[in-house]
C-alpha cells in the first residue's frame, strides 16, 4: 500500500477512528484492582496514579475469572512501572546502564521461566517470581515458555529501539510498524488471551500464517492507536518522533491533520481486515481446535475493542492541551 498526502478538506480525525465493538468491561474488576493494588504496594511497584492505568485489564480481558485475572493485573501494571520509570522519551543512558539494565531484564525472564532467582538483589525480581508462582500455576511450562519468548522480544526492544529515538532518527511507517509491535507489549498482550481463557493453542497452530496474521493485527491495532492518544504527550510535550503521526508528519512531508488522517486511514484499514477475516477459521483443523483459534480470535478482538475504549476512559492521555477536541476535557477522579 502506497500512502499519499490526503490533499482533501474533509481530513480524518479521531472522531472518524473505527470502533468494532461496545465497551466491556470485566465484572471482577473492583476485586482484583484491590488486590492488586496491595500486591504492587508489597512489592515496590505502586506508582501514585495507580488508578490511571490499573483499570487497564478488564477491557483487554473482559471474561477472564479472578484467579486469572490477578496474575494478569499484575504483570501489566509491572509492564506500566518500566515504562514509567524507564520512560523511552525520558531516560539517557550511558552505555553502562543500559547494559546493566539489560542484565536485570534477562534475570527477569530467566525468573518468569523456571522460578530461579539470582543471588543479587533488584526490586524486579521478587515481582517476576510473583507472577512466575500464579502463572505456572494455571498454565503449563510449555505456554509459559513462549510468553517468555514475547516478554523477552518485548523488553530487549525497549532498550535498544531507545537509541534511535533519543537521536530523532527518521523512520519509514513499515519499519516503525515493526518495531512499534515490539516495544510496545502487544505480543504478549495477545499471548496472554489464551490463559485468560484457559486455553492453549498447539505451536503449529500459533505458527499457523492465519492466527499469526490476526495477531499482528491486533498488534498493530494497540499499538498504533497509542500513537495518536500519546500524541500530545510523547511529540508535543517531549518532541519524540517514536510516534506514528510523527513518522507521517517527517517521512512524507505532511502537515500534523494530515499526518492524522493517514494513520486514522491506516488503523481502519487494519481493523477492517481483522473483522473481515474474524469468522475465516481454517477447515482442515478438528472440531476443538478450531473451537479454542475462535475463543482466541474472540479475545484478541476484545483486546481492539478495549484499545478503543480503555484509552478514552482515562486521564492518562487527556490534557487540555491536546490537539485532539476529544480528550481536552477530564473526567472525574473515580
Amino acid at each position: 500500500m502506497v500512502y499519499m498526502p490526503e490533499v482533501e478538506k474533509n481530513l480524518l480525525s479521531l472522531k472518524d477512528y473505527r470502533i468494532v465493538g461496545d465497551a466491556q468491561i470485566n465484572p471482577h474488576a473492583a476485586e482484583v484492582e484491590a488486590i492488586v493494588a496491595k500486591l504492587c504496594d508489597e512489592l515496590g511497584i505502586y506508582l501514585p496514579y495507580y488508578n490511571e492505568y490499573a483499570t487497564m485489564p478488564a477491557y483487554l480481558y473482559p471474561r477472564a475469572s479472578v484467579d486469572r485475572l490477578v496474575p494478569i493485573y499484575l504483570l501489566l501494571n509491572m509492564l506500566w512501572y518500566v515504562d514509567d520509570v524507564y520512560d523511552r522519551d525520558t531516560v539517557q543512558e550511558q552505555q553502562q546502564d543500559k547494559l546493566a539494565r539489560q542484565r536485570v531484564y534477562i534475570n527477569c525472564i530467566k525468573i518468569l521461566r523456571n522460578g530461579h532467582s539470582p543471588s543479587e538483589y533488584h526490586l524486579l525480581y521478587p515481582v517476576f517470581m510473583e507472577i512466575h508462582r500464579r502463572f505456572r500455576a494455571l498454565a503449563s511450562q510449555g505456554w509459559l515458555e513462549r510468553f517468555a519468548d514475547a516478554m523477552m522480544a518485548h523488553l530487549r526492544a525497549s532498550v535498544e529501539n531507545a537509541e534511535a529515538i533519543m537521536l530523532g532518527q527518521t523512520l519509514d511507517v513499515a519499519t516503525y510498524m515493526h518495531v512499534r509491535e515490539l516495544d510496545s507489549g502487544m505480543r504478549p498482550t495477545a499471548y496472554m488471551v489464551e490463559f485468560a481463557a484457559g486455553i492453549e493453542l498447539p505451536e503449529d497452530v500459533m505458527g499457523h500464517p492465519y492466527v499469526e496474521q490476526m495477531t499482528l493485527r491486533c498488534s498493530r491495532v494497540g499499538s498504533l492507536t497509542n500513537d495518536l492518544f500519546s500524541y500530545e504527550k510523547e511529540v508535543l510535550r517531549l518532541d519524540s518522533y517514536y510516534n506514528l503521526v510523527r513518522v507521517f508528519m517527517e517521512s512524507h512531508n505532511l502537515a500534523f491533520m494530515e499526518a492524522v488522517h493517514e494513520s486514522i486511514m491506516l488503523l481502519n484499514g487494519i481493523l477492517d481486515d481483522f473483522e473481515q477475516d474474524a469468522g475465516q477459521i481454517p477447515a482442515a483443523w478438528d472440531a476443538k481446535t478450531r473451537a479454542d483459534v475462535a475463543t482466541y480470535i474472540r479475545g484478541l478482538r476484545d483486546i481492539n475493542i478495549a484499545t478503543w475504549h480503555w484509552q478514552y476512559s482515562t486521564n492518562r492521555y487527556r490534557s487540555p492541551e491536546s490537539p485532539f477536541p476529544e480528550l481536552r476535557q477530564l473526567l472525574p477522579r473515580q
